[in-house]
């Protein structure tokens, strides 16, 4: 699973439990190979456009898994699930 929290604007840090590194920009390899992603803000109102962001960076390409860009706190059980989402959490 990705996880990305973002800080301020000009902040992200990201963490990936991939066994290989990237040598691309985290968020946007975990895409490229359909892992888990979450991305996390205290700033509820960034999440939105900074998902559909990478999203964009994908064209020509389509996210073909679960796609929530701000999940309420409710169904945060959807981190556990086996397959491919791109999620946002207001933490």
């Amino acid at each position: 699973m990705c996880f990305c929290a973002l800080g301020n604007v000009s902040q992200l840090e990201c963490q990936t439990n991939s066994r290989y590194p990237s040598l691309l920009f985290p968020p946007h390899s975990c895409l490229l190979t359909e892992t888990r992603i979450c991305l996390c803000s205290q700033h509820h109102a960034l999440l939105t456009p900074i998902a559909e962001a990478f999203l964009a960076l994908l064209f020509p390409l389509v996210w073909q898994g679960a796609y929530i860009p701000i999940m309420p706190l409710g169904m945060v059980d959807i981190l556990d699930a086996p397959v491919p989402f791109f999620v946002g959490l207001n933490r």
